[in-house]
């Protein structure tokens, strides 16, 4: 059912900083490999390999791809967290391969999980993501919370992940979000296939000047 707050869509967004892992001497070697390249460069690298490697998650350190289920309306604004590069996949594509929504746990729930002997099974972790919103009280922060930083709270995001490196073929893509033109046409260097399945920014940015929704 189409809904204007809902999508059959995710998104992949590159950053133009490091990913989060590399800041460890443990990290992975995919992790290295990528970091010193920008947003567009690892877009670029992701489309030749179609390959998106799984990297360590946040607060977790489980290997996963991370997407999300942001809305059109909405991604202008994810665009300035992250950079206006990315690849579109259907929920349905991604669930096939192992993917879902994450879960984001209230800080008691995941502190009380943690302390148990059993933790989180090992399929479960790379899914999971502590909240700890800006309304939550400071003693309540204070008892069940005690990492950086104090308010995590990503809920905006809809995020899914896939647990795993994600490979891919062009026709899996259903779009692919560059900043402009000339990106675009770096596009079609790799890949012919992916003709009219990409989508400029820098139109958007000119749509809402145009014609402010708010």
């Amino acid at each position: 059912m189409a809904r204007p707050d809902f999508s059959e869509y995710v998104i992949h967004f590159m950053k133009d900083e490091p990913p989060w892992a590399a800041r460890y001497q443990n990290a992975p070697e995919i992790v290295g490999a990528i970091a010193p390249l920008d947003a567009r460069e690892r877009l670029l690298k992701a489309l030749r390999e179609r390959v998106i490697h799984a990297t360590p998650m946040p607060w977790t350190g489980k290997p996963a791809v991370a997407f999300t289920e942001c809305v059109w309306v909405s991604l202008l604004d994810h665009t300035t967290r992250y950079a206006p590069h990315g690849i579109g996949f259907k929920k349905e594509y991604l669930f096939q391969n192992d993917g879902g929504p994450v879960f984001y746990m209230r800080q008691d729930l995941y502190k009380a999980q943690c302390e148990e002997q059993s933790g989180f099974h090992e399929d479960v972790w790379p899914f999971i993501t502590p909240f700890v919103p800006e309304y939550a009280s400071e003693d309540h922060v204070a008892e069940h919370w005690s990492r950086s930083p104090s308010q995590v709270d990503f809920t905006h995001e809809r995020e899914w992940r896939v647990p795993h490196d994600l490979r891919f073929d062009y026709g899996d893509v259903e779009f692919v979000i560059v900043d402009n033109n000339v990106d675009g046409d770096e596009v079609l260097e790799v890949s012919g296939a992916l003709s009219g399945k990409i989508l400029l920014m820098e139109n958007y940015r000119r749509i809402t000047l145009l014609w402010p929704s708010g």
